[in-house]
């Protein structure tokens, strides 16, 4: 499982599933999406239509959704879901993997392109963190409190424009020293926030706070 402690980050376990790729038919490069299948708060129209352009020039790449899919809501979701990619025209391109355990999601991460988490409505947005802490370069919207969480360890995209996305998910696709990069970044993202980190900076306003009285 994927832990976070303050000490080191995320800790993975070592019994990951190294056939998972195989196990959901994916043998070629592909975008990683992680988030409930909720558009209105997750935005995932936009990057099911920015996909489906990226695909008009790359027929290799895929993109992988794993999240909750289960309950009634969720199974009406993913039938939306199914149903749009269909008519977009990637059916084959997409592949939905419901609710993934630790082990598989670790592996997703490990062998992304890239993560593009496209939420316009997100608390602290935790997959960010994850993605970083495992070597995943990360691309996010730059809306609520997400830019606070990546920091300077990924890159940002406008959430209301499909050209932006398409944009910048083709530069990580093609730019391997930009992902190399963005790996070193989101490296030292994730130890700035560790709760080490987090308690010398509380530390750190309470005396600010107490010269000042």
């Amino acid at each position: 499982c994927v832990i976070f402690d303050e000490s080191n980050g995320f800790k993975v376990d070592s019994q990951v599933s190294t056939n998972y790729l195989e196990e959901i038919g994916v043998n070629s490069p592909y975008v990683l999406y992680v988030g409930g299948l909720n558009n209105r708060l997750k935005n995932l129209d936009l990057l099911l239509e920015a996909f489906a352009r990226i695909t008009e020039h790359n027929k290799e790449i895929k993109l992988v959704v794993c999240g909750e899919n289960r309950g009634r809501y969720f199974e009406g979701m993913y039938q939306y879901y199914t149903k749009k990619v269909t008519d977009l025209g990637i059916g084959s391109q997409v592949v939905f993997c419901g609710y993934v355990t630790q082990n598989a999601l670790h592996t997703l991460y490990k062998n992304a392109q890239v993560m593009v988490f496209p939420s316009k409505h997100e608390g602290f947005g935790l997959p960010v963190i994850e993605a970083m802490s495992l070597g995943c370069p990360v691309l996010a919207a730059n809306a609520t409190a997400i830019p606070e969480a990546v920091g300077n360890g990924g890159i940002l995209f406008d959430p209301d424009s499909h050209q932006d996305l398409v944009n910048k998910i083709q530069q990580l696709i093609n730019d391997e020293e930009l992902r190399q990069d963005l790996i070193k970044r989101g490296h030292q993202r994730v130890k700035q926030l560790s709760w080490t980190a987090a308690a010398k900076q509380t530390l750190a306003v309470y005396k600010k706070v107490g010269r000042k009285q």
